[in-house]
Protein backbone atom coordinates (compact mmCIF):
# COMPACT_ATOMS: atom_id res chain seq x y z
CA UNK A 1 0.00 0.00 0.00
CA UNK A 2 1.09 3.17 -0.92
CA UNK A 3 0.15 6.95 -1.15
CA UNK A 4 -0.12 8.74 -4.54
CA UNK A 5 1.06 11.96 -4.90
CA UNK A 6 -1.61 15.36 -5.85
CA UNK A 7 -4.78 14.34 -3.72
CA UNK A 8 -3.15 14.45 -0.43
CA UNK A 9 -1.57 17.73 -1.15
CA UNK A 10 -3.13 20.82 -0.36
CA UNK A 11 -2.08 22.53 -3.60
CA UNK A 12 -3.84 19.83 -5.46
CA UNK A 13 -5.70 20.67 -8.79
CA UNK A 14 -9.12 19.31 -8.75
CA UNK A 15 -9.66 20.66 -12.44
CA UNK A 16 -6.88 19.15 -13.83
CA UNK A 17 -6.17 15.01 -12.04
CA UNK A 18 -2.93 13.43 -12.59
CA UNK A 19 -2.69 10.49 -14.08
CA UNK A 20 -0.76 7.74 -13.03
CA UNK A 21 0.63 4.92 -14.91
CA UNK A 22 1.62 1.69 -13.26
CA UNK A 23 4.14 -0.88 -15.08
CA UNK A 24 4.65 -4.67 -13.68
CA UNK A 25 9.04 -4.62 -13.26
CA UNK A 26 9.36 -8.22 -12.43
CA UNK A 27 7.01 -11.24 -11.91
CA UNK A 28 8.07 -14.76 -10.81
CA UNK A 29 5.91 -18.23 -11.65
CA UNK A 30 3.50 -19.47 -8.90
CA UNK A 31 3.06 -22.12 -7.64
CA UNK A 32 -0.03 -22.80 -9.49
CA UNK A 33 -0.10 -20.12 -12.36
CA UNK A 34 3.42 -18.92 -14.34
CA UNK A 35 1.29 -15.64 -15.16
CA UNK A 36 0.71 -12.18 -13.56
CA UNK A 37 -2.93 -11.09 -12.41
CA UNK A 38 -4.37 -8.56 -10.54
CA UNK A 39 -7.88 -8.84 -9.30
CA UNK A 40 -8.00 -5.14 -8.50
CA UNK A 41 -6.85 -1.94 -7.13
CA UNK A 42 -8.92 -0.14 -4.27
CA UNK A 43 -8.95 3.66 -4.14
CA UNK A 44 -9.61 4.18 -0.49
CA UNK A 45 -9.07 7.61 0.68
CA UNK A 46 -11.40 8.50 3.75
CA UNK A 47 -9.97 7.29 6.48
CA UNK A 48 -9.81 7.86 10.65
CA UNK A 49 -7.03 7.59 12.62
CA UNK A 50 -7.36 4.71 15.13
CA UNK A 51 -8.46 7.09 17.64
CA UNK A 52 -11.76 7.79 16.69
CA UNK A 53 -15.15 6.49 17.93
CA UNK A 54 -18.14 5.91 16.35
CA UNK A 55 -21.88 6.72 18.13
CA UNK A 56 -24.02 3.87 18.67
CA UNK A 57 -27.18 3.83 20.10
CA UNK A 58 -25.77 1.73 23.82
CA UNK A 59 -21.95 2.78 23.50
CA UNK A 60 -19.24 4.61 21.06
CA UNK A 61 -17.15 1.96 19.76
CA UNK A 62 -13.36 2.12 18.64
CA UNK A 63 -12.99 2.80 14.85
CA UNK A 64 -10.51 0.14 15.27
CA UNK A 65 -13.12 -2.55 16.12
CA UNK A 66 -15.89 -1.93 14.36
CA UNK A 67 -16.51 -4.94 11.87
CA UNK A 68 -19.30 -5.31 8.91
CA UNK A 69 -22.49 -5.77 10.90
CA UNK A 70 -21.56 -3.62 13.82
CA UNK A 71 -24.50 -1.46 14.49
CA UNK A 72 -23.85 2.54 14.65
CA UNK A 73 -26.65 5.52 14.61
CA UNK A 74 -27.11 7.26 11.48
CA UNK A 75 -28.18 11.15 10.96
CA UNK A 76 -31.04 12.76 8.41
CA UNK A 77 -28.66 16.44 8.45
CA UNK A 78 -31.64 17.90 6.97
CA UNK A 79 -34.02 16.97 10.12
CA UNK A 80 -31.35 16.39 12.90
CA UNK A 81 -33.46 12.50 13.32
CA UNK A 82 -31.35 9.61 13.95
CA UNK A 83 -31.66 5.91 14.23
CA UNK A 84 -29.81 2.69 14.03
CA UNK A 85 -27.87 1.30 10.80
CA UNK A 86 -25.42 -1.68 10.44
CA UNK A 87 -22.36 -1.17 8.44
CA UNK A 88 -21.98 -2.81 5.61
CA UNK A 89 -18.54 -2.51 4.67
CA UNK A 90 -14.97 -1.24 6.36
CA UNK A 91 -11.73 -0.30 5.12
CA UNK A 92 -8.28 -0.18 6.66
CA UNK A 93 -5.56 1.38 5.31
CA UNK A 94 -1.97 3.17 6.28
CA UNK A 95 -1.48 6.68 5.61
CA UNK A 96 1.06 9.02 5.75
CA UNK A 97 -0.43 12.13 6.47
CA UNK A 98 -3.38 13.14 9.25
CA UNK A 99 -5.01 16.42 9.87
CA UNK A 100 -5.46 16.96 13.60
CA UNK A 101 -8.47 19.21 13.36
CA UNK A 102 -10.21 20.74 16.90
CA UNK A 103 -13.04 22.43 17.74
CA UNK A 104 -13.97 24.20 21.10
CA UNK A 105 -15.54 21.01 21.88
CA UNK A 106 -14.24 18.10 19.92
CA UNK A 107 -11.12 16.76 18.15
CA UNK A 108 -10.42 14.26 15.22
CA UNK A 109 -7.59 13.30 13.17
CA UNK A 110 -8.46 12.31 9.93
CA UNK A 111 -6.99 11.94 6.33
CA UNK A 112 -6.36 15.05 4.49
CA UNK A 113 -8.75 14.16 1.73
CA UNK A 114 -11.79 13.40 4.50
CA UNK A 115 -14.78 15.80 3.53
CA UNK A 116 -16.39 16.91 7.05
CA UNK A 117 -19.89 18.86 6.66
CA UNK A 118 -18.49 22.55 6.41
CA UNK A 119 -21.45 25.36 7.23
CA UNK A 120 -22.58 27.23 3.43
CA UNK A 121 -19.99 24.13 1.32
CA UNK A 122 -21.51 20.79 2.70
CA UNK A 123 -19.26 17.71 2.74
CA UNK A 124 -15.89 19.11 1.91
CA UNK A 125 -12.21 18.23 2.38
CA UNK A 126 -9.94 20.33 3.88
CA UNK A 127 -7.50 20.27 0.77
CA UNK A 128 -10.57 21.44 -1.22
CA UNK A 129 -11.59 24.09 0.74
CA UNK A 130 -8.64 25.53 0.73
CA UNK A 131 -8.57 25.58 -2.78
CA UNK A 132 -12.21 26.74 -3.46
CA UNK A 133 -11.14 29.87 -0.95
CA UNK A 134 -7.51 30.73 -2.49
CA UNK A 135 -5.80 30.00 0.75
CA UNK A 136 -2.34 28.49 1.18
CA UNK A 137 -2.19 26.89 4.85
CA UNK A 138 -4.54 24.89 7.01
CA UNK A 139 -4.02 27.61 9.86
CA UNK A 140 -5.98 29.78 7.79
CA UNK A 141 -9.27 28.42 8.00
CA UNK A 142 -8.75 28.73 11.79
CA UNK A 143 -11.91 30.35 13.00
CA UNK A 144 -13.10 31.02 9.19
CA UNK A 145 -15.23 27.83 8.43
CA UNK A 146 -17.79 25.65 11.04
CA UNK A 147 -17.56 21.76 11.23
CA UNK A 148 -21.48 20.26 11.96
CA UNK A 149 -21.19 18.24 15.19
CA UNK A 150 -23.51 16.15 17.06
CA UNK A 151 -24.22 17.73 20.66
CA UNK A 152 -24.72 14.36 23.05
CA UNK A 153 -26.33 16.44 25.48
CA UNK A 154 -29.20 18.43 24.12
CA UNK A 155 -29.48 15.87 21.21
CA UNK A 156 -28.67 18.22 18.27
CA UNK A 157 -26.84 19.46 15.51
CA UNK A 158 -24.94 22.26 16.01
CA UNK A 159 -21.96 24.11 14.37
CA UNK A 160 -18.29 24.81 16.08
CA UNK A 161 -16.03 27.33 14.67
CA UNK A 162 -12.47 25.44 13.61
CA UNK A 163 -10.02 26.64 16.81
CA UNK A 164 -6.72 24.49 15.69
CA UNK A 165 -5.47 22.62 12.59
CA UNK A 166 -2.46 20.80 12.46
CA UNK A 167 -0.88 18.20 9.53
CA UNK A 168 0.73 15.47 11.05
CA UNK A 169 3.69 12.93 9.13
CA UNK A 170 4.38 9.83 9.91
CA UNK A 171 2.84 5.94 9.39
CA UNK A 172 -0.80 5.93 10.48
CA UNK A 173 -2.90 3.00 10.49
CA UNK A 174 -6.44 3.91 9.41
CA UNK A 175 -9.96 3.15 9.34
CA UNK A 176 -13.16 3.74 7.20
CA UNK A 177 -16.50 2.93 6.43
CA UNK A 178 -17.31 2.34 3.17
CA UNK A 179 -21.04 1.41 2.88
CA UNK A 180 -24.24 1.58 5.53
CA UNK A 181 -27.30 -0.45 5.52
CA UNK A 182 -28.94 2.85 5.76
CA UNK A 183 -28.24 6.27 5.30
CA UNK A 184 -24.91 7.29 4.62
CA UNK A 185 -23.86 9.84 7.28
CA UNK A 186 -22.11 8.94 11.22
CA UNK A 187 -21.32 10.41 14.11
CA UNK A 188 -17.08 10.14 14.68
CA UNK A 189 -15.96 12.19 17.64
CA UNK A 190 -18.73 14.12 17.57
CA UNK A 191 -18.53 15.56 14.21
CA UNK A 192 -21.03 14.79 11.08
CA UNK A 193 -19.73 12.12 9.08
CA UNK A 194 -20.53 10.65 5.30
CA UNK A 195 -19.30 7.44 4.10
CA UNK A 196 -17.33 7.66 0.70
Amino acid sequence: MFELPGITDADYDYENPYTFKFEIMDVYKGLKWSDVAISHIDIVLCCFAENTTLLSNTEVIPISEITNGNSIITIDINNGVIANTEIVKTAKQTHLSLLKISTISKQIEITPDHPLYIKDCGFMSFNKILKMKGLENYSDLINEIEILTWNTEKKELQYEKLSSVELVKGVFHTYGILELKKGSTFIANGFVNKVY
